[in-house]
């Protein structure tokens, strides 16, 4: 063999082989690369001739010899087979980037030119599956100008509408005929065309624009590595001619039971039967016509297989089948869940799990003895033949059902099951469907396996479908064999191409009555096809376009971006977008577009009609095709496509026709919407950088400001300030001495009188002489006068008698008058350098003669005061400043500066912090949110502050209201913005702007906002007296931060704008901080909202008006309040989504001030968790449900009707719910009358433990969970108020007034009710364990579902709960146990529990968002 022949094959030894060998060709290669380098070429060359090779050659010539950023795509029919080129092309061209492209890399979801733009940079090959470049190429976001090369892998399959002549067709030719560059063509193909027809190759080249080619000159080398296997045929007697039909008693069971069904016990029929209008009985009446219900087709598909079975392999085969679908089925039943129709689901699978049990029973326990077909023995008996330890060997079968049985039959075979080692291969391939086939046997997992296994040899024997005739390599096999005939001549060549060794077989399976059977047919038209593409000088035909003018007469392609709409794709596209526009979708309704057809009668009879879901406008909901259509499938999609473009008209599809639902992140290279990031920010601004940035330090104009040190209640000491800047407001905050003593500091506004130089001079001299008391050591002559803060002269001196103060005297001096410590400076020791003490008294001695001593206690060398002392280090600290130490006199110095003085020294970092704060604040509200007018500093001041600066107070109950005051405004304002967008895209839309992302990169680039936010704690152990000469001349860096703490800053900053005037101050700071939005003010907005309302009377509204409390001037506002998406009697107006967003938004905007101005000050978590409980769609539903009135009603009675007695009226009342008057489907309000019994079972129990209970019933609630169209009622009933009011606020919290819900607020408020979730209680408990809950389901005697719950903590069992109705319910109960039992395990009192509750919370919190 040639040593090339490794490298060379289309082999996975391929991939393997060293570059240097790969790119040697052998000479009918070459022949075929020079061909495709003159012209575009399809090359028809055996399995495992080389082709790969071929087309790596001539990319590699093609990348190399192009210009610009050119690309080739590799195109191939299935993913495997991409993945497979992927492997060999990198390793074949590893100095070119490539990348794979397949439907498995979520590409649907690509829905951002950006994204394919990222994607696609620097790459120059692509690999993937054809259907990928389709959608690209239509959606616009590749254009056929970018590529240069198109490889068209099994280049046969470029027929009819398949993806691959789709991409040639709809793009290719028309930029050909434009006149546009196109790229070239290179198509790769064992056989050409498929079927007998002579056409079909012209068709293809013509589809491809390119010749089939095969070599010509080096004919004879292409045969040499191409040897063909031997073919011999086995003619077998086919059973059904001479076996009965159903030769088994579970056959016959499963007969009857198919011949005998009953369709109007089918659980979809009589369901459709309990809701009898126009769309069901048309549903009926074509069920009627052809039963097609999904027990039936499951029936039958099962009897289906079966007899082919049982006609292929024999009875037992069949019979084995069908138990064994039986059995899967049964095992999939406690489990079985479904997204659309649950309920309905379940009834279908346990109608058909009874017919399966009467099915056995009517069989009885008598199986089929073990006897096979002829066909089956003829099989065995060529296995046994070729048994040999070197066989490997793939019998070809053309049902997925004969495999698996065919595959048991060998396996149990005596002989065949311990020669061979038998493996099956059916595709990856799974049904989309909602519902997954009973007579299906598949295990994708299993014979992915197998496959490796036959690779590696592991396995030699492969029963396998179709798919593995083309593409995907598998070992060189020696033994072929077709227990199913090929269907063409692209199956009868492929098959063959897989007998790769020397002196290989090639068998075909042929019924012995079939004389048209014979497969030397294949053999003539496949030398007929050589023949035709040997023949030299021939020409491309042209395609042809007959029968195609109705489909394709439609067609509009987006100028901007190439993106193209056809009759073919439209109709994809319109489920698509319906699909996609709304959150709301359950099992309760059908969102896809509804088809009406009308036969006109003629020679083009037919037109058609589409209507969308209610959620969509009504301006657009309704289209009709453009024109008659001789078929009705042609006028169903011209409907589609004249919607779809309606649509895009109307702005709701973007220019690359796809719904506007892009989640706004990630763009190329940044991270996900809501994923926080550290970003670079500028460092925060100095206030005194920032005063004397601009000029000089004698230019500055200084005011003038009181300072007061109180302490105990009493005046400590009261000077002046003089600051280069207005202090606009008063400011006040405590100082912390020791663990006992708290100065309280008061810093006064700022007076209006200048000062004269004298006066500035001797403030400069006072401030010099009290921070030397203290800071003498960081204190030289370079500094002096240059301090940003001065200070006024001490109690009772004069200006000139200032400088008296400094340096110090002997502590002799005490004895020579009687001097009190307040008057008394600070006591200095001999040999103790930078400590001070504070002067007690002298100390008494009986003998005159021993020397005099000084009592003294610690002057602190700390600098901060601001934080209290609570740990343990502190408390020393504190101890020690109260000790009392003596020393001798002569030892000792006194300060001529009273120690109050010298206090005040001391607190002059702290009190600078706070001043520069308080300026940096003054900066925020003049300058940046100037036109916000903000008059409080101090909202400004907790605004700007993180909880990792540790001063006490924070930005985080501001950014909790600020969030909610921010959402409500965006959602008003997208909504006014698009007036016709359904309620996913405004969802989106609100979502970006008020997501961190957006925020903080509004903050950061427009703001630098970065610069005011205070993060650092202040310590005071690093500072030094300010040298403005050398901090002005400082250069501004850099810090990481957060952008959720940016994010969080800009929502606390609206807080408190609202904090300070309300709405239209917020709105005012929403405008300052995200101008690039043109924000509307709320009458603007309203008006825009209410353009499509009518005044108009609404019959039949007293009712619902009189249960919500107001009476609507646009009472269409509340009929679309309620109506449900599923509602579809009438095509004008909207379903409820766009008012349930907005309710939600007010929701908030009603509850969450609220919360913050309540007198308990509560933390913004406390806040969070409570706001959760009162707007959770379980206490909405609960509201909902439970929210009545009563209506008075008569009845007429008569006493004896014998007696001719006059009827009487007797009065009763009905009680009346917002619920009853919900316009929905008949499906929904089926649900709604369950979800009603269910409530009023748990009624009483929910009332009590609302009204009295200690904790928030989470797992009751959830337990009884509500239907989510409950709590869109209150949403969307309370948006119609908002808008109806025009914004009066006041109105929607009456309306939640009596839904109960501020009732609830006032009860878990004033009884301090326990509002965390089970699930967040036992978190916290359970520390740094794991906590798992282990859910199970099982089915009780009566079928009904019955939820269990283990939850372990650290790996040990903590309880267990059972018969719960859900997952949730069974995760709440079972962790409100475990919290029981761990209070009772570790002794927790409930005053105890909360505490550590509520400080793990606090905590847990923090450390998030300082991370």
């Amino acid at each position: 063999m040639d040593t090339n022949t490794a490298a060379l094959d289309d082999s996975p030894a391929a991939s393997e082989a060293p570059p240097e060998q790969q790119i040697r060709l052998r000479s009918y290669q070459q022949e075929m690369l020079e061909a495709s380098l003159n012209r575009n070429v399809i090359v028809v060359m055996e399995t495992g001739s080389g082709k790969t090779h071929v087309a790596v050659s001539r990319i590699r010539a093609e990348l190399e010899g192009s210009q610009g950023d050119k690309l080739v795509w590799f195109l191939t029919p299935k993913v495997a087979l991409a993945e497979q080129q992927y492997q060999v092309l990198k390793t074949c061209l590893p100095g070119f980037l490539i990348k794979s492209l397949t439907g498995k890399d979520g590409v649907e979801t690509w829905t951002d030119k950006n994204v394919w733009k990222g994607f696609l940079m620097n790459v120059k090959i692509v690999v993937g599956t054809p259907k990928v470049l389709e959608d690209a190429l239509t959606h616009g976001f590749v254009n056929v100008g970018m590529l240069s090369l198109l490889v068209f892998d099994e280049a046969h399959n470029c027929v009819g509408d398949s993806p691959m002549n789709v991409v040639m067709r709809n793009f290719y030719h028309p930029a050909k005929v434009r006149g546009d560059k196109v790229p070239h063509i290179l198509g790769l193909t064992a056989s050409p065309v498929m079927s007998a027809n002579l056409g079909s190759l012209a068709t293809i080249e013509a589809s491809l624009d390119a010749l089939a080619t095969t070599p010509k000159r080096f004919r004879s080398a292409l045969e040499e590595y191409a040897r063909p296997p031997a073919m011999t045929s086995v003619l077998y007697t086919s059973s059904a001619k001479t076996g009965p039909p159903y030769g088994s008693p579970i056959l016959r069971a499963l007969a009857r039971a198919v011949d005998s069904y009953d369709l109007y016990t089918d659980p979809y029929v009589t369901e459709l039967g309990r809701f009898r209008n126009e769309k069901t009985e048309r549903k009926l009446k074509d069920i009627s016509d052809k039963p097609n219900t999904y027990c039936y087709k499951n029936l039958r598909a099962l009897q289906q297989r079966s007899q082919a079975l049982q006609e292929q392999l024999g009875a037992s085969a069949a019979e084995w089948y069908i138990l064994r679908c039986v059995d899967s089925f049964n095992k999939s039943l406690p489990l079985s869940t479904t997204l659309v129709l649950p309920d309905l689901n379940e009834r279908e699978r346990s109608h058909l799990a009874m017919i399966f049990e009467r099915m056995l029973c009517e069989a009885g326990e008598e199986t089929e003895a073990s006897v096979v077909t002829d066909k089956v023995l003829s099989l065995i008996d060529i296995l046994q033949q070729h048994s040999a330890p070197r066989v490997q060997c793939i019998v070809f079968a053309e049902q997925r059902a004969v495999v698996a049985a065919l595959a048991h039959l060998l396996r149990s075979h005596p002989k065949i099951g311990t020669t061979y080692s038998v493996g099956t291969f059916v595709g990856t391939s799974v049904s989309a469907n909602r519902k997954i086939s009973v007579a299906d046997l598949v295990e994708v997992k299993g014979q992915q396996q197998d496959l490796v296994d036959f690779r590696d040899g592991t396995k030699n024997l492969m029963i396998a479908t179709n798919v593995l005739e083309e593409g995907i390599d598998v070992a060189a096999c020696n033994l072929i064999i077709c227990f199913d005939p090929p269907k063409n001549l692209v199956s009868f060549v492929q098959r063959r191409g897989r007998a790769r060794q020397q002196q290989s077989e090639y068998v075909i399976f042929l019924p012995a009555d079939d004389p048209g059977s014979n497969p030397s047919k294949w053999q003539r038209l496949e030398a007929e096809m050589k023949q035709a593409y040997i023949e030299e000088n021939r020409n491309l035909g042209t395609i042809s376009t007959e029968n195609e003018d109705e489909v394709n007469s439609q067609q509009y392609t987006i100028k901007k971006t190439g993106a193209q709409l056809t009759l073919k794709n439209a109709k994809a596209h319109l489920y698509h977008f319906c699909a996609v526009g709304t959150h709301h979708v359950s099992g309760y309704f059908d969102l896809r577009p509804e088809f009406n057809t009308t036969n006109n009668g003629g020679p083009t009879p037919w037109t058609a009609s589409v209507t969308l879901p209610p959620f969509v406008h009504h301006t657009v909901r309704c289209a009709t095709s453009s024109r008659a259509y001789t078929t009705e499938v042609i006028a169903i999609k011209d409907a589609a496509f004249e919607a779809y473009v309606a649509l895009y008209e109307a702005g709701l599809v973007n220019e690359h026709w796809l719904p506007l639902v892009k989640d706004y992140g990630p763009e190329v290279s940044s991270r996900h919407i809501d994923q926080p990031s550290i970003i670079d920010v500028s460092e925060r601004l100095l206030s005194w950088r920032e005063l004397f940035k601009s000029q000089r330090y004698g230019d500055v104009e200084w005011y003038r400001t009181a300072l007061t040190l109180s302490f105990e209640g009493g005046k400590f000491l009261a000077t002046k300030l003089l600051l280069p800047t207005p202090l606009k407001q008063g400011l006040q905050f405590n100082l912390y001495w020791s663990q006992n003593i708290t100065y309280s500091v008061d810093i006064q506004a700022s007076e209006g009188r200048p000062l004269s130089y004298t006066e500035i001079d001797s403030f400069r001299t006072c401030t010099h002489v009290i921070l030397a008391s203290i800071f003498s050591a960081y204190m030289t002559p370079d500094n002096f006068g240059q301090l940003p803060v001065l200070l006024s002269q001490p109690d009772g001196y004069a200006p000139p008698e200032t400088q008296l103060l400094e340096g110090h005297d002997p502590a002799a001096t005490l004895l020579q008058s009687a001097v009190t410590p307040e008057r008394c400076g600070l006591i200095r020791v001999r040999g103790q350098y930078n400590r001070a003490y504070i002067y007690s008294g002298l100390a008494t001695s009986k003998d005159t003669r021993e020397e005099s001593e000084i009592v003294v206690t610690v002057f602190p060398k700390r600098k901060d005061f601001l934080h209290p002392l609570h740990d343990v280090h502190s408390q020393t600290q504190g101890t020690t400043h109260s000790a009392r130490f003596v020393f001798p006199v002569s030892d000792c110095t006194v300060d001529r500066l009273p120690t109050k003085h010298a206090i005040l020294a001391a607190f002059i970092p702290a009190i600078m912090h706070r001043l520069d704060i308080a300026v940096l604040a003054q900066h925020v509200q003049s300058r940046l949110l100037a036109d916000v007018g903000i008059s409080d500093r101090s909202l400004i001041v907790e605004a700007v502050t993180a909880p990792s600066a540790s001063e006490g107070f924070d930005y985080n109950r501001l950014e909790f209201l600020g969030d909610s005051i921010l959402k409500s405004f965006a959602v008003r304002q997208v909504m006014a913005k698009h007036l016709n967008w359904p309620e996913r895209y405004l969802s989106l839309d609100k979502e970006k702007l008020v997501s961190n992302n957006f925020l903080a990169e509004k903050a950061q680039k427009e703001l630098d906002l970065g610069r005011f936010i205070v993060t650092k704690p202040f310590t005071g152990a690093k500072w030094r007296p300010i040298d403005v000469s050398k901090t002005t001349e400082a250069e501004a860096s850099s810090r990481a931060l957060s952008s959720k703490v940016m994010a969080d800053v800009m929502e606390a900053l609206v807080g408190a704008a609202f904090v300070d005037g309300g709405f239209g101050q917020a709105l005012g700071c929403i405008r300052t901080l995200l101008s690039s939005e043109d924000w509307y003010s709320c009458d603007t907005s309203i008006n825009r909202l209410l353009q499509d309302a009518n005044t108009g009377e609404q019959p039949g509204l007293a009712l619902p008006e009189q249960l919500v409390g107001h009476h609507f001037n646009y009472p269409s506002l509340l009929i679309e309040a309620i109506t449900h998406v599923s509602f579809r009697d009438s095509n004008m107006g909207i379903s409820y989504e766009r008012l349930e967003i907005l309710g939600d938004a007010v929701l908030d905007a009603v509850v969450v001030p609220k919360l913050f101005a309540h007198s308990r000050n509560l933390k913004h978590w406390e806040m969070h968790r409570i706001r959760e409980a009162l707007v959770c769609a379980h206490l909405l539903g609960y509201c909902c449900m439970h929210h009545r009135i009563d209506e008075e009603i008569f009845d007429v009675v008569s006493k004896d009707l014998s007696l001719d007695d006059q009827p009487q009226l007797r009065a009763s009342t009905r009680a009346v719910h917002l619920h009853d008057f919900l316009r929905a489907g008949a499906q929904l309000m089926k649900q709604r009358q369950e979800a009603i019994e269910d409530f009023e079972n748990v009624r009483a129990d929910l009332d009590k433990a609302l009204e009295y209970g200690l904790e928030y019933p989470w797992p009751d609630l959830i337990a009884l969970n509500p239907p989510k169209f409950f709590s869109d009622l209150v949403e969307s009933v309370l948006g119609a108020i908002y808008l109806d009011t025009r914004g009066d606020l006041s109105l929607c919290e009456a309306f939640v007034g009596k839904l109960g819900i501020l009732k609830h607020m006032r009860r878990i408020l004033e009884g301090n009710v326990e509002t965390a979730s089970p699930k967040e209680q036992l978190g916290i408990l359970a520390g740094n364990e794991e906590v798992k809950y282990s859910v199970s389901l099982h089915k009780t005697k009566d079928q009904k579902r019955n939820f269990t719950c283990l939850v372990t903590v650290g790996g040990s069992e903590v309880a267990f709960v059972n018969d719960c109705k859900n997952k949730d319910e069974a995760e709440a109960r079972s962790g409100r146990a475990a919290v029981r039992a761990l209070q009772v395990k570790l002794g927790t009192e409930s005053g105890n529990r909360k505490r550590k509750l509520d400080v793990v919370m606090k905590e847990n919190i923090v450390n998030h968002e300082e991370a």
